[in-house]
């Protein structure tokens, strides 16, 4: 197997890596263990987590929760983190 193939990124830990896009208003829950952690980063446009407003470059962790609402305040991109 070619370790370097194009696009590939090998993590050797337990991690889920999701890149989302949201539509300004678009509302996603996420659920999860509240024994994982979350760290979501702002790649473009404005994200609110929970509440919380963030915008690009901006990021957070969620802890000790099993379901955070990520509603897009702009259009936006991110990448969100599920760590275990």
């Amino acid at each position: 197997r070619d370790r370097h193939q194009d696009g590939v990124m090998h993590i050797h830990q337990d991690v889920k890596v999701i890149l989302g896009q949201l539509d300004a208003g678009e509302t996603l829950p996420y659920r999860t263990e509240p024994t994982r952690g979350l760290w979501i980063q702002i790649a473009s446009g404005a994200l609110d987590v929970g509440g919380k407003r963030l915008e690009q470059g901006d990021g957070c962790e969620v802890q000790d929760e099993s379901e955070v609402v990520l509603t897009g305040a702009s259009d936006c991109e991110f990448l969100l983190f599920d760590l275990g």
